[in-house]
Order: structure tokens, then sequence, then C-alpha cells
């Protein structure tokens, strides 16, 4: 019996690195080459502990580079943190709960989206994390009319740019030339095009979809909505004019912006947020968690 979907994501960095090699344990990931960190994806491609069906309570989280914790340890990343503070809030032990965690260097909105929608599908969890992305990053399915990308599943990051078109970029490495030259037209139409306007909107449909499908089916839920290193203020993405109709109908109770220190020290790849600040958002978590159910959500 399958417990959960097998990671769908799209491996960006050099293929030595194993990452998200299901059953592998790796020294590198993404921009992390410092040789310091293990990263251990279990047995679908996920970094951290394997699914427990025995387990008394299940957290799933779903994000970005900060989602997975890149450049930190499991035990310093603000969700091993949190899982400790859930397990201590339910009168637990912290191997009666069971945290998947579906995050991706790089991922989009819709990856997190997406992957979360399809977990929830096979496995009902007691509560999810959602940590969104910058709004200008986005998923693409692409066809060639003959076959398709790796895992057909691309997340088209803003800071690539252009530098697609190298062949030797190591961040590309895994794909053909013809595979890069469709990938930058993609990459080309979609920032020739792309607004405020339209990444806000797109943010704003994954909040509704993830917010409706959860509430739903009673499942407890938080949304994190991040961009890059600086917290963005939920009012950023509630309150533009010309979405107000679509931003009027977001549960802002259950829409955080996490605060902490960017200038804290960092982890271990020199970009990321360190120990100091993975504790600073685990421990607003848990208030959040605590201010929408209480000890025991229903």
């Amino acid at each position: 019996m399958s417990y959960l979907k097998p990671f769908s994501g799209f491996r960006v960095s050099n293929p030595a690195f194993r990452e998200h090699r299901p059953g592998s344990i790796s020294f590198h990931y993404a921009t992390d080459l410092s040789g310091t960190i293990v990263y251990r994806f279990n047995s679908y491609g996920f970094r951290g502990e394997e699914f427990d069906p025995k387990a008394h309570s299940r957290i799933f989280v779903a994000g970005e580079s900060t989602g997975i914790g890149v450049g930190i340890s499991e035990e310093q990343s603000w969700f091993g943190q949190f899982k400790t503070l859930y397990s201590v809030e339910h009168d637990l032990k912290p191997q009666q709960v069971n945290l998947l965690n579906f995050s991706q260097a790089g991922a989009s909105t819709d990856y997190t989206c997406r992957v979360l929608l399809q977990q929830c599908e096979v496995t009902r969890p007691d509560l999810v994390v959602a940590v969104l992305s910058p709004m200008n990053r986005v998923e693409y399915f692409l066809d060639d009319n003959i076959s398709n990308l790796p895992n057909q599943h691309v997340n088209i990051l803003p800071f690539l740019g252009n530098s697609l078109a190298h062949a030797n970029n190591n961040k590309t490495s895994v794909l053909t030339q013809q595979e890069k030259s469709a990938l930058l037209q993609s990459v080309d139409a979609y920032y020739t095009f792309y607004t405020d306007r339209q990444g806000a909107n797109n943010q704003i449909n994954c909040i509704l979809l993830l917010q409706n499908y959860l509430a739903n089916r009673r499942i407890p839920y938080l949304i994190w909505v991040f961009d890059q290193h600086h917290h963005k203020s939920k009012e950023t993405l509630t309150k533009n004019s010309v979405l107000s109709d679509l931003a009027e109908m977001v549960d802002e109770e259950k829409l955080l912006s996490i605060a902490y220190e960017g200038s804290s020290p960092r982890a271990a790849d020199g970009i990321h947020v360190g120990p100091e600040a993975q504790k600073r958002i685990s421990l607003q978590l848990m208030k959040a968690y605590r201010d929408n159910y209480g000890t025991h959500p229903c």
C-alpha cells in the first residue's frame, strides 16, 4: 500500500548530490556546498523521516528552500523545532508525531500547492504548514509533442533568467541542449509578460485552492507567505485593490507573515537563515497554531 506520492519536482543541482533520490544521503544540496550538513531523503525522495503509519499525529510541510532547510540540520530547522513544540503542546513524545516535509529548493507556490493536494488525497494529516514562494516563480508543464522534460515538472526561477542559455550552467547540467532551448523559450515568454498583478493573482488562487480544500476536509492548516529573506506583510498580498474580490475570500487568520532578523548568523551555505532565525520561526508558527486551533484542534 502506498501512503504517499513520490517526489515529482525537478532536480536542478549536480546529479552527484543525490538530492531527492529515494533512500539516499547527501552532504550537498542546492546552494549548500559546505559538506557539513546531512541531507537524508526518505523512500519517497523527500528530506526527513519515513512515513509512520502508526504515528499518533502527522504534520505535512511543503515549501521552497526555507521550507526544506537548506544549510540547516533537521534538528535546528524550524520544522524540526516546531515538531518538538507540537509534541509538547499535545502531551506527546516526539516519536509519536510524524512530520513529512515535501519541500524542494527553488520551489514555486504552484509546486507547494500541487504537492500538498496530492499528498492529502492519499493520507490525511493532522496539520498542514505551507510555505509560499516569491510570487514571480511559476511551475511549467512542457511538452515538445514527442517527450516530456524530466519528471514533467520544471520550476522556473527568476534568478536563472537567460543564464539557462549557457550549456555549461551546472544548474541545468541534467538537460540536453534541445531541452534547454525549450526551457529558455518558456522563461523568456513568461518574464517578458510578467507583472506583479499576474504574480499576485496566481498566488491568491493557490492560497484559495489550499484553504478551501483543507477547510472542506477539516484539516488544520497554516500558510506562511514568504518572499526571499524578508517577511512579506500579508496586506501586500490581500489588499491589492485590483485583486480585492479574490483577496476578500482569503482567511487572513491562517495567512501568516513571519518576521525574523535577516542579519543573524546564516546557514551553512552563507545564504539562507541560520539557527537563531529558525527558532524564531518555529515559535511564531506555534503561536499562530495556538491562536487558531488551541491545543486540540477539531
